[in-house]
């Protein structure tokens, strides 16, 4: 391993409840009955990407800048309110840098919720560089654009680069990029265990299992 990249939600952070929560009372206010379908498509478009497809397919009398005012102001607020960084993570990146391995964040999730998060939580000064969506393009993570970017960055190659990820379809996109995924495990992703196992070179049930291999191999 020469780089790592990180998703952040369900991955570093323990936020995929807090989106559901956020992603179900939004689609309430709406008029919307939530659905497991919903919020997979709201997975894969991201939140932004999410309003123009639901004003779309519900017919909703929105503007997209709207949905996204309201999105922002909710999930920000409740990022620093109820959101903590999964146990041992902080040991992991501490632990990746002490043996000179670079990393990045590779996220969907924009930066003006990603960055005030990451600081409050003392996880910026632990990442070399801070990739959002926004920074490709708008792509999202059905394509490889993102991961390849944070690899780019890290001067490193597909192949030496460990993509730690909690979601299905992302760890489906990397996995086809030639990136060896690492899978972290997250209750939002319960029902997909199994084909995450299949695609991914390691399964993490936990931080804390790497942080300590991780602190065991400097002494």
């Amino acid at each position: 391993m020469k780089a790592a990249i990180f998703d952040l939600d369900g991955t570093i952070l323990n936020s995929m409840g807090m989106w559901r929560r956020l992603e179900q009372n939004f689609l309430t206010g709406l008029g919307i009955e939530p659905s497991d379908w919903i919020f997979r498509r709201m997975d894969t478009l991201g939140l932004h990407g999410s309003a123009g497809w639901l004003i779309g397919e519900f017919h909703l009398d929105k503007k997209e800048q709207e949905l996204w005012d309201f999105c922002d102001r909710l999930a920000l607020d409740a990022y620093l309110k109820t959101v903590s960084p999964k146990r041992g993570v902080e040991r992991v990146l501490r632990g990746l840098r002490a043996h000179g391995i670079g990393t990045s964040l590779a996220t969907l999730t924009a930066h003006k919720l990603v960055d005030p998060v990451l600081e409050a939580k003392g996880i910026s000064p632990l990442l070399d560089h801070i990739l959002t969506v926004e920074d490709v393009g708008g792509v999202k993570k059905d394509r490889p654009d993102l991961f390849l970017k944070a690899a780019a960055l890290l001067g490193a190659a597909p192949e030496e680069t460990v993509v730690f990820e909690d979601s299905l379809y992302a760890i489906r996109t990397a996995a086809a990029a030639g990136f060896p995924v690492w899978a972290v495990a997250d209750p939002s992703a319960a029902q997909d265990e199994p084909e995450i196992r299949r695609l991914s070179a390691r399964y993490l049930e936990s931080w804390e299992e790497l942080a300590s291999e991780l602190e065991a191999q400097t002494v």
